[in-house]
């Protein structure tokens, strides 16, 4: 569930960089940390 919900979220994470909501290290950041999270939960 949680490896959908991170699918899920990484293209509308993008948008809000491409719409200037967020930046883009920023975002990258988030993404990564999360990818790490679900993976750990995976583990």
């Amino acid at each position: 569930a949680a490896a959908e919900a991170l699918r899920a979220a990484q293209p509308e994470l993008h948008r809000s960089v491409t719409k200037g909501v967020a930046h883009k290290s920023t975002v990258a950041r988030k993404i990564s940390r999360l990818a790490a999270r679900v993976k750990k939960l995976g583990a």
